[in-house]
């Protein structure tokens, strides 16, 4: 009977878990130098089918730059989405040594407590240098929340962890 007990509270905190990932989409292991500057583009909002997550791009990029702070000097946000050019050639007039292209490729806010279907995101984040537009490293960020839910998790919330893990392996 204890063992049965064991097995079921160890397969519901199994299923109560946020789960997250990063996968590295580059071959090598690229080092950054810390205390420079770094500009942050924003991607398109996210969707899912004809739904979209207004101001999904935003939180996405607010999730790297936040990632990001504690390694350099100063983090630049992008005001709005701009075309990879326009980007860019922002982040050479802000001084950056990195552009980090963040791409929404799935954003999925479900009302999980009362569906069971979980949040997802995951965003790509890819670093170049804005000078050559050499790709540097790449990256997918990945989050899937648990099934139990009380409410108020959201695609946004699945982000941080995973990309401060990826941000400070690149240091």
């Amino acid at each position: 009977m204890q063992k049965i007990l064991a097995i079921a509270i160890a397969l519901t905190l199994t299923a109560c878990a946020t789960q997250t990932s990063v996968q590295r989409t580059t071959q090598s292991s690229a080092r950054l130098t810390p205390n420079l500057i770094a500009y942050v583009s924003v991607p398109q909002d996210g969707a899912y089918g004809n739904k979209p997550y207004i101001g999904s791009g935003r939180m996405a990029t607010e999730a790297v730059a936040a990632a990001f702070v504690p390694h350099m000097a100063r983090v630049e946000q992008a005001p709005a989405v701009q075309s990879a050019e326009d980007a860019r050639i922002a982040a050479n007039e802000a001084g950056a040594a990195y552009l980090i292209e963040p791409t929404i490729m799935r954003w999925e806010d479900r009302a999980t407590e009362w569906s069971g279907i979980s949040d997802k995101a995951s965003v790509q984040v890819r670093i170049t240098d804005p000078k050559t537009g050499a790709v540097l490293d790449s990256a997918v960020i990945n989050g899937k929340s648990s099934y139990w839910t009380m409410g108020g998790d959201h695609p946004q919330d699945l982000l941080p962890g995973p990309m401060k893990e990826y941000a400070d392996s690149l240091f």
